[in-house]
């Protein structure tokens, strides 16, 4: 349960303890919350309009509405081990499950939901090492490849495209390894959203990289540096996203051309609400001017 902003239930209930069970309801308690740190007395940062005091303190769960994980604790066992996600030296079974809880809460709370848990330290336990990495791969494939593919903005913006292109390589040979699995967790409680379309601005999606007819116009895309860097950031949220898919539809298209003579067409990357939030929003006027300043020794000028 996330300690997310939200409406608190400030609520009052003299004897309504002696109703509730005694620990409450159990599909609240996990990622660091339990009922004694919540409920006895009620912490309000332990709640929000999902999980309120009265549905976790108050209630059994029998007839809560709540997400479930859909591992249930008596099936586990009669998994394949890869989908067991018991735990490794490295990364808990208590890890592996609130980062699949996290991604199902954010599918119903959408951009509003502030409770993930640290991805970033996930996965570096999950790849401290050769070790860890083969330990993670043969504990919880699909949570090892779905923590790697929500961090591709991270590694992007850390260590560049490349970078992320090879983890994002890296994460669909784990997947294709285990096609023959069928995992609850992947299919329903991952958010798929957050990362469906990184192989587009990467790249990566081959119905995008045909071949250009001989009389189809030719386009030379500028590079614009910062200013059209690090697409995958800057297309994870809202509406970013509408400034980074035409400059990586023809930055990959067939009909890209390298040779700024031989283009019919001339298209200028920028991505300013992006940059802006990322980036000018942290800067000083003065400092900003200079950025966009310098843009005119980057745009090449034609007289036709």
């Amino acid at each position: 349960m996330p300690g997310a902003a939200g409406a608190v239930h400030q609520l009052v209930f003299g004897l309504a303890f002696s109703f509730a069970s005694a620990q409450g309801n159990e599909a609240c308690w996990r990622v660091g919350f339990s009922y004694d740190s919540c409920c006895s007395p009620p912490r309000p940062d332990c709640f929000d309009s999902l999980y309120t005091y009265e549905v976790c303190c108050l209630n059994d769960g029998s007839d809560s509405q709540l997400p479930q994980d859909c591992h249930r604790k008596e099936d586990v066992p009669n998994l394949p081990r890869q989908l067991q996600c018991r735990g490794t030296h490295w990364v808990t079974a208590d890890e592996w499950a609130g980062f699949f809880w996290a991604h199902q809460l954010s599918q119903a709370l959408g951009t509003s939901f502030l409770g993930w848990p640290n991805i970033t330290a996930l996965l570096h336990k999950a790849n401290e090492s050769m070790q860890a990495r083969h330990a993670s791969e043969e504990d919880c494939i699909f949570g090892f490849a779905a923590v790697i593919l929500h961090s591709l903005a991270g590694i992007e913006k850390a260590a560049g495209s490349d970078a992320a292109r090879k983890a994002s390589s890296y994460a669909h040979r784990l997947l294709q390894r285990a096609s023959g699995l069928e995992d609850c967790r992947w299919l329903q409680m991952i958010n798929h959203d957050m990362f469906d379309h990184y192989n587009l601005v990467m790249g990566l999606e081959g119905r995008f990289h045909g071949w250009c007819p001989p009389d189809a116009p030719r386009v030379y895309v500028y590079d614009m540096g910062d200013l059209a860097d690090r697409p995958i950031s800057c297309a994870r949220i809202g509406f970013w996203g509408s400034e980074v898919y035409i400059d990586r539809f023809l930055r990959h298209a067939g009909c890209r051309t390298q040779d700024a003579e031989a283009a019919d067409l001339f298209f200028i990357p920028l991505y300013l609400t992006c940059w802006e939030l990322q980036v000018g929003k942290h800067l000083t006027k003065e400092a900003k001017f200079l950025s966009f300043s310098a843009l005119d020794g980057v745009l090449i000028r034609f007289c036709r």
